[in-house]
């Protein structure tokens, strides 16, 4: 399942080609804060992963745009990275 943040200020499920956005009906089940973040998601996907099929189910579709898509997570206080090779010597 890929969940993406999207703007203005929701997050969806990618399925088949579409959003279907899950912040607001994730927020009406008092799942999730209204205008949660992915931080948020993240913290509380444990408690939130059986309701997403609720959530999937009756949220808004919109067409799959990559003008909606933002950062997953918005200002990062780290950011890690590594690197390998898979060059043989």
């Amino acid at each position: 399942m890929r969940i993406p943040s999207v703007k203005p200020k929701d997050l969806a499920v990618v399925n088949d080609g579409t959003f279907i956005l899950v912040a607001d009906s994730l927020a009406e089940q008092g799942r999730l804060a209204e205008g949660a973040s992915m931080i948020d998601f993240i913290t509380r996907y444990d408690s939130l992963r059986n309701s997403l099929e609720g959530a999937i189910a009756n949220g808004k579709t919109v067409a799959l745009d990559s003008n909606l898509l933002k950062p997953p997570v918005e200002r990062p206080s780290k950011v890690w990275a590594t690197a390998f090779s898979l060059e043989r010597r």
